[in-house]
């Protein structure tokens, strides 16, 4: 975001097995330049998030002015993310899932946005189904007509997907529809009343993409 402009919150948002950060700026943006929202997408290591479930901790810690904080990912990494919410459930404003669900022991009980694509034929479609009760029962589940699995970033090569009857700038604006309002929705609404939980450091800080309003600002968290 702009420097001078105070944030509305924060989003950490986990990118998907071996896609690189700015693979999502074009898709995110919309978060920054019409909610608000400043956008954070940490570098996991070796490509997985798998590895790092808790990244979130030091973009948090970090940012000790922004105080309402959404966490989502893509894929691998929203299943991580969704990990991350329910072990932090009083810090998490809202759970944002793209093309991905939670794990079978996994229950985030947050405010939780699961959107998925039409022509996605990467996702395991038995899997997000019998996942879906592990979402809170009023989640809003959104599918987007003709979008794969890639079009939830900006790259290609991803094994398995198929192409996609939309391209990239129809599937982000298709996308940017649900997010934006969602969000947006969820911030006039009040904090939930929680405990504020100490913010969590290590020495190893994440190498971490900050969406600004059209561009990636490279940094390190906290």
């Amino acid at each position: 975001m702009p420097t001078d402009v105070e944030p509305k919150a924060g989003f950490v948002f986990y990118p998907g097995a071996h896609v690189s950060p700015d693979a999502y700026l074009a898709s995110l943006a919309p978060l920054v330049s019409q909610a608000g929202i400043a956008v954070y997408v940490p570098r996991m290591p070796l490509g997985f998030a798998v590895f790092d479930p808790s990244a979130a901790n030091g973009v948090v810690a970090g940012h000790p002015n922004i105080d309402r904080w959404f966490v989502g990912g893509h894929s691998l990494g929203g299943v991580m993310a969704c990990r991350y919410a329910s072990k932090h459930r009083s810090r998490v404003e809202g759970l944002v899932l793209f093309a991905s669900y939670c794990e079978a022991d996994v229950t985030p009980n947050v405010p939780t946005l699961s959107v998925t694509g039409s022509a996605d034929t990467v996702l395991n479609r038995k899997k997000y189904a019998a996942r879906r009760r592990n979402l809170p029962a009023n989640a809003t589940v959104v599918e987007i007509q003709g979008m794969n699995h890639s079009e939830f970033g900006s790259y290609t090569g991803q094994r398995g997907d198929q192409p996609a009857p939309i391209g990239y700038r129809t599937a982000h604006d298709r996308l940017a529809d649900v997010i934006v309002p969602w969000t947006e929705n969820r911030l006039t609404q009040p904090p939930s009343l929680r405990i504020r939980e100490p913010y969590l450091t290590t020495k190893n800080r994440h190498l971490v993409h900050e969406i600004r309003a059209g561009y990636f600002a490279r940094g390190r968290a906290g």
